[in-house]
């Protein structure tokens, strides 16, 4: 074979192998915060798992305030299902113990949606 055909056959090769991948760039949220308007959260375990097979953990353990304390949450791909448990108050304060807990899936193309505004 003469250098100009395997030129061609290395050329659709490439073309073939790249042409059809996705080009829009990644979404990745990287800051995650907790806070309350309405007394005292422990968040211990509250996972969101995304898309691509990650998790992010959001227990920050004891919130209060304003959420403008935040954590780095490395690099998390567009959620696809939320888990955990949470209370509200503080038996050390005397307040009434509320517990909750979520497992249910996200909407993944609305959070990819809110994501890219």
């Amino acid at each position: 074979m003469n250098k100009g055909w395997l030129f061609l056959l290395a050329f659709l090769f490439t073309l073939t192998t790249t042409a059809c991948a996705d080009q829009s760039k990644a979404l990745y949220a990287r800051i995650g915060n907790a806070g309350s308007i309405s007394g005292n959260y422990g968040v211990r375990d509250v996972v969101v798992h995304t898309k691509g097979g990650g998790w992010v953990n959001f227990g920050f353990g004891g919130v209060n305030g304003y959420p403008g304390a935040s954590s780095d949450i490395g690099k998390a791909g567009i959620p696809i299902r939320i888990g955990g448990s949470w209370r509200k108050g503080r038996s050390e304060k005397g307040e009434q113990l509320i517990y909750y807990r979520i497992d249910e899936p996200i909407d993944a193309a609305l959070a990819e949606k809110k994501m890219r505004a």
